[in-house]
């Protein structure tokens, strides 16, 4: 037993911890999508799709107010804010839409009837450890499925010949061994449209030989007209020619990874060690010494984070960022991710400890609102977890909040609703200067600081977005962002989300490369201030920080 546990926790190059948390499986274990139920804007078709789930594989599919009193003045909004496409209208016309249409943009995304399943923790199979080791083993070296189910026949044969009566039993695919594991199920996928980013059924959309994207964006403009974007492509497999979906958008299930952060010893205790700090009085170390971490109140209006529900009621910090998946080619992907705020800063970020929310599909950047329809499923279940969630290795009920996003800027408007490179800030409603003779704008001028930081208006936001959300064509969307430099976000749909404060300054960009990197590199270096050996200083210093 000794040499089992040593081959089981001991593989050269990364620390083990329980089985990998599903959402880490998604590049290497091939998703299983069931038949859910038909998209609410599919395509006429309504044949009967087969029960049997339908696999694809990404690697296939990759490359292919306060103030209203203040008459603040109404500025053009920039070219990069506003990549609007489309016909607009001259004047209000009276269209009568059919029952199934809706005067104004919704970003629902249709029903999908796959359900998951926690996990089994007891396992009866004695020798489940080397399966564990191998799909480890997988994640580590991030090796396809055929080489995976390849070494699990191996072993199985191995193991046969070293004592047949006792592993006669073992597995023999990488299937089965999925199966009993648990391993592979959770995560949705939805078929996202390369065009406008509407999201489908996918088990619709593969059941018609050509399904196109039906999704209307101003059903009230007379010219109104479908998207029309084919959402499938004819792909070479090993057993002919068959059609996938162009996108897919994977949505890992926040539920499962929860649970599984649960069923690690200690993390309960980890969650309860922020309540023991100690930090000088007025010293602002952490966000528990920020006063959204001590006044955020729960749906009863009491305090949310509390010594007594430090395990129970979690803060999440999200973020939205773009990665390279190939170091070949040119091909950016996002994704929004989050860390457990109750966790101390020194795990916070591991990464067995994060979060994956959602994986948006490439290869091109999601335009402007457009990102709501990917956060319309992630919302919907922070939703279930405001209200509180039973979670079988917590053994009580779990809640989640959203409190801080952290972002860069553009990824900090597109999640949150801000718009415009006039208005930097998106905590008051300071504008940028202009003499009109086509300069560059900027925000120096610090003679009316009084009516500078003005903080904005919760509630005046609020109306704002919804009133971009209710806009009935392009044009009337550009005006009204132009004067109130708001859009709707689908994290307005979170009763307690405050997209003023709960959004962070991005002070990695802003001041270390930014404010900080400027005076170094023009005041300092360029004006002779410092040489090389102060710089090497400098750098001798930082490291010992």
């Amino acid at each position: 037993m000794e040499l089992e546990q040593h081959l089981a926790y001991n593989v050269s190059g990364f620390v083990p911890f329980l089985p990998r948390n599903k959402y880490d499986k998604q590049a290497y274990i091939t998703p299983e999508i069931e038949h859910g139920l038909v998209a609410e804007r599919s395509s006429s078709s309504k044949k009967k799709t087969e029960e049997e789930p339908i696999s694809f594989d990404f690697a296939v599919l990759v490359p292919i107010k306060g103030n209203d009193k203040r008459n603040r003045p109404i500025d053009p909004v920039d070219e990069y804010e506003h990549e609007y496409e489309g016909d607009t209208l001259s004047k209000d016309d009276d269209i009568v839409l059919n029952d199934h249409e809706t005067p104004v943009e919704q970003f629902i995304v249709p029903e999908n009837d796959l359900k998951f399943e926690y996990p089994d923790t007891n396992v009866n199979f004695v020798d489940s450890w080397i399966l564990i080791w191998i799909f480890k083993y997988q994640a580590r070296f991030r090796l396809p499925d055929v080489a995976i189910d390849s070494l699990v026949k191996f072993f199985q044969q191995l193991l046969m010949d070293a004592d047949k009566t006792r592993f006669k039993d073992f597995l023999t695919s990488l299937y089965t061994a999925s199966k009993l594991l648990q391993i592979g199920k959770q995560s949705k996928t939805y078929t996202v449209c390369p065009s406008c980013n509407t999201l489908y059924n996918t088990a619709e959309v593969v059941a018609e030989e050509r399904f196109n994207c039906t999704h209307v964006e101003f059903p009230m403009q007379p010219k109104r007209k479908p998207c029309g974007m084919e959402l499938t492509e004819q792909v070479l497999l090993g057993d002919g020619h068959k059609r996938q979906p162009k996108l897919l958008f994977p949505l890992p299930s926040l539920k499962m990874q929860i649970n599984s952060l649960y069923q690690r010893l200690g993390f309960q205790q980890q969650l309860r060690k922020w309540t023991n700090r100690y930090i000088d009085n007025g010293m602002l170390a952490d966000v528990y010494d920020g006063k959204i971490w001590k006044n955020f109140l729960d749906v009863s209006n009491v305090p949310y984070f509390t010594p007594e529900t430090a395990d129970s009621h979690l803060g999440i910090m999200i973020n939205l960022d773009w990665f390279q998946p190939f170091e070949s080619s040119v091909y950016s992907c996002r994704a929004i991710y989050g860390v457990i705020c109750n966790l101390l800063r020194e795990v916070r970020f591991k990464k067995e400890n994060m979060l994956i929310l959602g994986l948006l599909p490439g290869p091109n950047e999601v335009k402007l609102h457009k990102i709501n329809y990917y956060l319309f499923p992630i919302v919907n279940e922070l939703l279930e977890f405001w209200n509180g969630i039973k979670i079988p290795a917590a053994g009580k009920n779990i809640r989640l909040a959203l409190i801080c996003c952290s972002n860069d800027i553009p990824a900090a408007r597109k999640l949150c609703g801000h718009v415009s490179a006039l208005v930097s800030c998106h905590r008051c409603y300071k504008t940028s200067n202009s003499n009109g003779n086509g300069n560059k704008s900027n925000f120096g001028g610090f003679d009316n600081m009084d009516d500078w930081f003005v903080k904005k208006d919760l509630e005046e936001h609020r109306q704002n977005a919804e009133d971009w959300r209710l806009c009935k064509s392009e044009e009337k969307r550009k005006r009204h962002v132009s004067s109130t430099h708001v859009r709707w976000s689908e994290l307005l749909r979170l009763p307690y989300f405050n997209p003023i404060r709960h959004l962070i300054v991005d002070s990695m960009h802003c001041l270390f490369l930014g404010i900080a990197h400027w005076i170094i590199k023009k005041l300092w270096i360029d004006g002779g201030k410092i040489m090389k050996y102060d710089l090497e200083k400098m750098e001798k210093r930082a490291k010992t920080i």
